[in-house]
């Protein structure tokens, strides 16, 4: 029977803290291995297991960072056209796109003072590496781990999702955590390896794994019915995901739900709740506090009571196109959002716990079927 499984599951879903209980459950003998993309997610996990006095020794460590120390560096001197004497690995050079596709050799994969390139990172592993002879960094890694947890796997480029294919296929106790809803970013945009797996098609490719149990979870602890229903609403029906399930209890029902609010409305709102958090889909849009405002990116991991989120108009199209309600009833007549902004709404809308105001144009604010909030005289 496999001990391999996805969890995927909303916003407010508790998925790292399923992580932190399943490590407190080890024994102290146990040597877990938590990966995660950012620096700030790999900060909060590391102050949670602290928090939650787990017994055995956790290791946490970022995707590139677990790339390189467990199979370039130990295993690149097995590879002797990229491997230098001279030039050892001393770390990753960060790269969005490849400086250049048709580079061969060790600088396709390495800068000259030997940074081993993001977005041939994954490649050199899945191509080279993990199908060298006489070499097991898979037996290697398992040796070294009693088990293996992925937080945030959304965040995983297609090419990186084939990597942890090989895991599942060799390994035991390894579990995948994420919200496909919620990718936003990416460990390599330009990878070309199982682009449809990756992002919003992460559940799809779940499922068709074998051998791996995959949990899927629509329950939220973080918000209410209102805002549930508005993040579900952004998401192609196509894609197959059930509608979320609040659990929230909230003692207080003053001013809980989404709202729709236009900019000169924004001031009276901060007025009326303060420390409403701005959020806007990147820096140039115009919000009415520029310095203490988040783009929809930098808000990920995070929770709010109140979020104040700036609308693109293309999304503002969406919502008054598409009867946002519980049953769409317009799917042939709607176009819907691309992947890329639909995951960066759903993120927005769901950081609050309380209360979503959607900053609209004026021209919209009455046409999008949201309860209106207008200053009290």
């Amino acid at each position: 029977m496999t001990t391999n499984r996805v969890l995927l599951a909303v916003a407010g879903g508790r998925k790292t803290q399923r992580i932190i209980d399943w490590c407190a459950e080890l024994p102290a003998s146990a040597t877990p291995l938590i990966l995660t993309y950012t620096e700030t997610s790999q900060r909060d996990l590391r102050q949670r297991l602290l928090e939650a006095k787990v017994p055995c020794k956790t290791t946490v460590i970022g995707w590139y960072s677990f790339l390189v120390e467990y199979f370039v560096r130990p295993y690149l001197p097995s590879l002797p056209t990229l491997f230098s004497f001279h030039s050892p690995v001393s770390g990753v050079f960060l790269e969005n796109e490849p400086g250049a596709w048709n580079l061969s050799g060790r600088t396709r994969y390495f800068t000259n003072d030997g940074q081993a390139r993001t977005s041939r990172l994954e490649e050199l592993v899945r191509t080279k590496i993990l199908t060298t002879a006489g070499v097991d960094p898979l037996g290697r890694l398992g040796a070294m781990h009693s088990h293996i947890f992925i937080d945030e796997a959304q965040d995983l480029s297609g090419g990186d999702l084939g990597i942890v294919e090989k895991m599942f296929s060799v390994l035991d106790r390894v579990t995948l955590v994420a919200d496909p809803r919620q990718s936003v970013l990416s460990t390599n945009r330009s990878s070309r390896k199982n682009k449809s797996s990756s992002g919003l098609g992460l559940r799809k490719w779940a499922v068709s794994l074998r051998s791996v149990i995959v949990e899927e979870s629509q329950e939220t602890w973080r918000f209410g019915a209102d805002i549930a229903a508005l993040s579900d609403r952004v998401l192609d029906p196509q894609l197959g995901y059930s509608a979320t399930q609040s659990r929230r209890y909230s003692p207080s029902s003053i001013h809980e739900g989404v709202f729709a609010v236009t900019f000169s409305e924004v001031p009276a709102y901060l007025q009326a709740f303060p420390g409403a958090v701005e959020l806007r889909a990147e820096r140039r849009q115009e919000v009415l506090n520029a310095d203490s405002a988040l783009t929809f990116g930098l808000s990920k991991g995070l929770t709010f009571e109140r979020t104040i989120v700036y609308v693109q108009k293309t999304v503002q199209n969406f919502l008054r196109q598409s009867a946002w309600a519980p049953t769409r009833g317009l799917e042939s007549v709607v176009k819907e959002l691309s992947p890329k902004t639909a995951s960066n709404f759903y993120v927005a809308v769901t950081r609050a716990e309380r209360s979503v105001a959607l900053v609209l144009l004026d021209e919209n604010v009455d046409a999008v079927p949201l309860p209106r909030w207008t200053p009290v005289d």
